[in-house]
């Protein structure tokens, strides 16, 4: 009787041993963090906006506040889903306060641009609400879907001068998620571009 139970319990240590061995060999999923990326620009041989330019935080509600890339089945468009293991740096809206920011001082928007905090001294403020910020998977490829809004308020009282909302839907060069957020980021640059020529043309200064 004792060398059977010696024998179970022997067998038992084997079997546990051989559950851990097989759950440490399996490898666990990561965490994997983005940042839009730095698009290129031409730059402008005249300011747009004189003085200061402060560029503040894009507005978001719900899920688009969330760090988790948002991804849509464009077979059931009205479902949202947080993809797993891949996450923004920081909150989208953030994301793109510097990200733009970044643009605009490359291409000359401004004399001097700012990222904006509550109670600086600018000539102008530029900021926004993000609707739609998220990549469609479908079969025949992915692509990604940007609408925002953009702003531009006096400095004086805060009137705004400027409202347009922006909408770009482009294809992805593969399904990878590196793809999508370089999609993306190619998406803020069309709006980017479309909202200088728009204030532009409204002769904003």
């Amino acid at each position: 009787m004792n060398g059977y139970k010696l024998l179970s319990i022997m067998l038992l240590s084997l079997l546990c041993m051989s559950i851990v061995s097989c759950m440490t060999q399996q490898s666990l999923p990561q965490d994997h963090y983005y940042r839009l990326p730095d698009q290129p620009g031409e730059k402008r041989a005249h300011v747009l906006f004189k003085g200061v330019l402060g560029v503040g935080v894009f507005k978001a509600d719900g899920m688009l506040n969330d760090r988790s890339i948002l991804t849509v089945d464009p077979e059931h468009p009205v479902e949202i889903y947080r993809s797993d293991y891949h996450l923004w740096q920081e909150v989208p809206g953030v994301l793109i306060q510097k990200n733009m920011t970044s643009y605009l001082q490359r291409v000359g928007a401004a004399g001097q641009i700012v990222l904006f905090e509550p109670g600086m001294d600018v000539d102008r403020l530029v900021s926004g609400r993000l609707l739609r910020f998220e990549v469609l998977e479908g079969k025949g490829g992915n692509e990604v879907r940007v609408h925002m809004e953009i702003s531009v308020f006096q400095k004086e009282n805060r009137d705004r001068v400027f409202l347009e909302t922006y909408r770009v839907t482009i294809p992805c060069r593969d399904t990878s998620m590196v793809a999508a957020v370089e999609g993306l980021g190619e998406s803020l640059k069309q709006i980017y571009d479309r909202f200088l020529r728009d204030a532009g043309a409204r002769k904003l200064q």
